[in-house]
């Protein structure tokens, strides 16, 4: 563990201080540089992820006053009067300090860049420690009582959609409203996720009834096996009634 000697005084606080101050910095950031003791609000407040309008408003500003003044004191130190002075020295001292500010604008770049990373980095390191986890759980099983009340719904549905069968040659029209009938039927079951003693029971309902809608839908399209079809749709509500009947 590091005590506050080594991180904590000399110009590594200093200059962190000053950046806090002109925004450069976020806020916490000065107190995290102190030390390992009592700087648990200056950790979460370092923790903090840097939103756009921060970076936008605060160390933009802040960087601008600062490199302005740096600059206009680089012109104070040469001291350069542009109506006395050679071209050649008024034009160095510009270049200088335009040099200056330049270095400046890239050491503003790289520390904002360094801090935003490691906040980030921090942040998402918060997250993991606290055990944090996004996955939605899986959800719970259907009481049996739920489970059955599904299923009886469904059932009732499709047999009156084997009762309304139309005769050979039934037209497009007819099978179409059947079909939608049988589809809609999975609006009771499709969600369900059966306890585990019936689990097979489930899984052959869930069966019959996707192959039944199938089967509709090919006479909605004019099935040249009309009949055979039509004797499979009565054979599977007769199988989903009877598994059904047998659910306790």
């Amino acid at each position: 563990m590091s005590g506050p000697l080594e991180r904590g005084s000399g110009l590594s606080l200093f200059f962190t201080t000053i950046f806090e101050a002109l925004g450069i910095l976020n806020k916490g950031s000065a107190g995290l540089s102190k030390g390992d003791s009592d700087t648990k609000d200056a950790a979460e407040a370092a923790a903090i992820p840097i939103v756009s309008t921060s970076l936008n408003v605060t160390r933009v500003g802040g960087m601008a006053a600062a490199i302005a003044g740096a600059g206009a004191a680089a012109l104070a130190l040469f001291n350069v009067d542009k109506l006395k002075d050679p071209a050649a020295i008024v034009v160095a001292a510009y270049a200088s300090s335009g040099f200056i500010v330049g270095a400046a604008l890239i050491a503003a770049a790289l520390i904002i860049s360094a801090d935003t990373r490691s906040r980030g980095m921090t942040a998402a390191d918060t997250g993991k420690s606290a055990g944090k986890d996004t996955t939605p759980p899986d959800s719970a099983p259907s009481t049996a009582k739920s489970f059955k009340e599904a299923w009886s719904s469904a059932v009732a549905s499709l047999e009156a959609v084997s009762s309304q069968l139309p005769p050979p040659k039934g037209t497009r029209n007819e099978y179409s409203r059947l079909w939608l009938d049988a589809k809609a039927s999975t609006g009771f079951t499709t969600s369900l996720k059966p306890p585990g003693d019936l689990v097979d029971e489930h899984a052959r309902l869930a069966a019959g009834q996707q192959r039944l809608c199938q089967l509709l839908e090919d006479m909605t399209r004019g099935s040249a096996a009309e009949a055979e079809d039509q004797s499979e749709v009565r054979a599977l509500v007769a199988q989903m009634s009877t598994t059904f009947a047998g659910i306790p």
